[in-house]
């Protein structure tokens, strides 16, 4: 289903599998968590494996590539598997001070325009893409298209384990 519509309607999901319910859970927590098998089933974005290595800050660094790490604030090392929600994605014009730990330069490859936002795709540094969650109105103010050179910016608490 469309997580928007599960976001604004659901206060409880139950998860079937062939016909029975395995589990109920409220939606704010299967969101925040997505587990392994509802990761893949739920068509989420933003999902990245690597290698986690503890830092002496209190948080975690992945290594998904040579040249794409992601700071995370749990603190957990080995082999993982993490989310990124694409609405906690910001898109910046210019690299700016800011307290999120993750900043990315990359390009736009796509956009498409959801029921009340539009999904922008960037491509960073080593291959990689993050899909982005903004408002229309973002878009035009920004005046983003494809091919537009952008910043994409999130916290490290942003970063879920899945």
């Amino acid at each position: 289903h469309d997580l928007q519509q599960v976001r604004s309607l659901a206060q409880r999901i139950a998860i079937l599998n062939r016909g029975r319910i395995i589990r109920i859970v409220s939606s704010n927590k299967i969101l925040a968590e997505p587990s392994d098998e509802l990761s893949e089933y739920m068509r989420l974005e933003n999902i990245f494996s690597g290698f986690s290595k503890i830092t002496k800050h209190g948080t975690s660094i992945i290594e998904i590539n040579e040249e794409l790490r992601i700071e995370a604030s749990f603190i957990k090392s080995g082999p993982v598997r993490v989310y990124v929600p694409p609405e906690s994605i910001t898109i910046l014009a210019e690299k700016v001070p800011t307290s999120a730990r993750n900043v990315f330069e990359g390009e736009i490859t796509e956009i498409s325009d959801q029921e009340n936002t539009v999904k922008i795709k960037v491509r960073v540094k080593g291959g990689r893409e993050f899909t982005v969650q903004i408002t229309r109105r973002s878009l035009k103010e920004m005046k983003l298209n494809f091919g537009t050179r952008v910043f994409i910016a999130f916290k490290a608490s942003s970063v879920k384990l899945i």
